[in-house]
């Protein structure tokens, strides 16, 4: 693929938009979304976060063209409220995730398309929310109950020191797919859904060609991303698992690593 093939970019967030260090949004960056979109290039944010959690991050003020969040199972246009597509889990496995929910053994929050809510908070709840950058225990989302909504995702927490796999004692057997983004943070998904169902929704309705994407990435739910679009990039921070699959390997998130492989493609 040449350069000015490139039509659209799909960027995943923590770990290569904002830094796991800092909280902050990587060097650069803003001003690389504005020149891309000056030349006529859409950029797309794809994440696992939720559209409540993408608007309290330090990326909320720039102007993405749109939208795929919680790894693809919904999208959203520029506006951040028009929904392009949505993929909610099934019956079955909502019925699982609830009966999990109720029984509590585990901590596991809920993410519908409106709100985000837990069962119980755990310590390795409160852990992994401070590592993610949140400053109080009232950033994490509160407890509440299940009232029948559809159901998009769901996160359960491990300790970061240890590779404790006993969450899916309690959780669905069948469809489901657990994939680690941050550590001691498990994203429930569906196991026929990723970024990459979500990114060709958006293929499909802007009519461009799989030929015409870029990607950028850093951990394990962005593999199919990766795998897909025509050009990959993984972060300098990226897990080496991520760098071997990629096209492209930049530098770390806090040393300008998006703008700088940008550059290198002769995008900005």
């Amino acid at each position: 693929m040449q350069k000015d093939m490139t039509k659209i970019i799909f960027f995943d967030i923590d770990g290569t938009l904002v830094s796991l260090k800092t909280h902050r949004t990587a060097p650069m960056v803003k001003e690389a979304i504005k020149r891309l979109q000056d030349k006529g290039i859409l950029c797309f944010v794809a994440s696992g976060r939720s559209m409540k959690a993408i608007n309290d991050m330090p990326i909320s003020n720039i102007d993405f063209d749109g939208y795929i969040t919680l790894n693809g199972q919904l999208g959203y246009m520029k506006d951040r409220q028009t929904t392009i597509y949505e993929f909610p889990f099934d019956q079955k496995t909502t019925s699982s995730l609830v009966k999990a929910f109720d029984e509590k053994k585990i901590s596991l929050m809920l993410v519908e398309k409106e709100r985000s809510y837990h069962n119980i908070i755990s310590e390795k709840t409160i852990t992994t929310y401070r590592m993610l950058g949140s400053k109080s225990d009232l950033d994490i989302p509160g407890c509440d109950t299940y009232q029948g909504a559809a159901i998009f995702q769901a996160y359960t927490y491990v300790d970061p020191k240890s590779d404790d796999q006993s969450y899916k004692e309690y959780l669905p057997k069948d469809g489901i797919t657990y994939k680690s983004w941050a550590t001691g943070c498990i994203d429930i998904v569906r196991s026929d859904i990723s970024k990459v169902e979500g990114i060709k929704k958006v293929l499909e309705y802007y009519d461009i060609s799989k030929d015409a994407t870029m990607a950028f990435g850093d951990a394990g739910n962005d593999i199919e991303m990766l795998g897909f679009c025509a050009i990959s990039v993984a972060m300098g921070n990226a897990d080496t698992s991520i760098k071997k699959i990629a096209d492209y390997v930049t530098t770390d998130v806090d040393d300008k690593g998006v703008y700088k492989a940008l550059a290198h493609f002769g995008l900005i």
